[in-house]
């Protein structure tokens, strides 16, 4: 449809327009980013590599009968792909 390649471009420009209007605010200090300072702990615990195990417990999680994500693709999806997807996404994520 002519409408769907408008309605991305729209989103695309708005997006930027937004992202360089809060950038310019923050650079101009009319706007300040309160934001929390993480502790060495805390920054080794966010980069450390996800294990089988955190992926295997995030696609056991996934709650059925919702709505697809970006992907497309719904919980049963990935629950009935488990054993292929787990070392792909650990891989991927890795």
């Amino acid at each position: 449809m002519y409408w769907k390649p408008k309605w991305r471009e729209f989103k695309s420009v708005l997006r930027t327009f937004t992202g360089n209007c809060i950038l310019g605010l923050v650079h101009m200090r009319r706007i300040s980013l309160d934001l929390p300072i993480l502790s060495g702990p805390q920054n080794e615990d966010l980069i450390k590599p996800i294990s089988v195990e955190e992926v295997n417990a995030a696609i056991t999680r996934l709650k059925s009968g919702k709505a697809v994500g970006a992907d497309g693709y719904n919980s049963q999806w990935y629950r009935s792909l488990m054993e292929e997807l787990v070392p792909l996404l650990h891989k991927t994520f890795n």
